[in-house]
């Protein structure tokens, strides 16, 4: 998985839209988010090494669709 700083745009242009304990959660997130043409990403700073201690994963937008990216996550049950 790429580091914001890899992703297009670089790191500055990548901000933090959520963050959890689940990272199926949010690769779940990631992908409603790109079918919505919204750029995201995961970002986990956690190690593998230790897989059954839980370490924060974030989910990480491209800063342009931030609003967007709040109103699909806002909205994810409606329909």
């Amino acid at each position: 998985m790429p580091k914001p700083e890899e992703a297009s745009g670089g790191r500055d242009r990548w901000t933090t839209l959520m963050t959890t304990a689940d990272r199926h959660e949010a690769e779940f997130i990631v992908g409603m988010l790109r079918a919505n043409d919204v750029p995201a990403i995961v970002f986990d700073q956690g190690s593998t090494a230790y897989p059954l201690i839980l370490n924060d994963v974030s989910v990480m937008v491209h800063r342009d669709h931030l609003v967007k990216a709040r109103f699909i996550l806002e909205n994810q049950g409606d329909a």
